[in-house]
């Protein structure tokens, strides 16, 4: 069993973590509201000065960490996404109003390059 590193909450920020992907199981098949889908896309700042863009459509949603190359992403709830191959997983969190002020990226040890 691999747990997740603690991590700080960084207000309107994004945190991309090296880990054990919460999402490691299939996606599931979480159908997306219009509404759920426009709180979340858009773009937030990387800690380290990227820019990363989530965007596709509300039934094909992704993210690009800044490197041109968006990732196809499953909705597992209006705030929870995973990549289908269980690399990533990224969670967003709100304020009671729907206003995103912290990104979690979470990537798969297993899935890093070596």
């Amino acid at each position: 069993m691999c747990s997740l590193p603690t991590l700080a909450a960084l207000s309107l920020g994004l945190v991309v973590t090296t880990g054990c992907a919460a999402a490691a199981a299939e996606p599931s098949s979480y159908a997306l509201h219009g509404d759920d889908y426009d709180r979340v896309r858009g773009d937030y700042v990387l800690n380290d000065g990227r820019v990363a863009h989530v965007g596709g459509t509300r039934r094909h949603p992704s993210i690009d960490l800044g490197d041109g190359t968006p990732q196809a992403l499953a909705a597992l709830s209006p705030t929870e996404f995973a990549t289908a191959d269980g690399c990533m997983h990224v969670a967003f969190e709100a304020h009671s109003n729907a206003t995103v002020t912290l990104v979690r990226v979470t990537r798969a040890r297993a899935c890093e390059p070596r």
